[in-house]
């Protein structure tokens, strides 16, 4: 809320940073913004495959670190890619 101070996240995301959804596309964070009813920090990110349903998506900052259990196993929802150098890889298992 207006004059608050603002809750950084334990995890933060940054804008640039890419990341792997752990179904496996990989998406781009456009910038984090503050939710203008909770004051929580929200990720905006872009997806970085062909024809996505939608340019923009947010997410909770804290969420996007959460653990998914997904085809039997614990998985973490994003996992950020290190080095533009890497190449795309398998999601975390946890």
């Amino acid at each position: 809320m207006r004059g608050d101070p603002i809750v950084v996240p334990e995890r933060m995301v940054y804008a640039g940073e890419e990341y792997q959804h752990y179904k496996g596309d990989w998406y781009r964070v456009v910038c984090t913004a503050e939710h203008s009813n909770t004051g929580e920090m929200m990720a905006v990110y872009e997806p970085m495959y062909d024809n996505p349903d939608w340019p923009y998506f947010t997410r909770p900052v804290n969420e996007f670190f959460d653990i998914v259990e997904w085809q039997g196993k614990s998985l973490q929802r994003f996992t950020k890619r290190e080095s533009s150098h890497e190449q795309c890889g398998k999601p975390k298992e946890i």
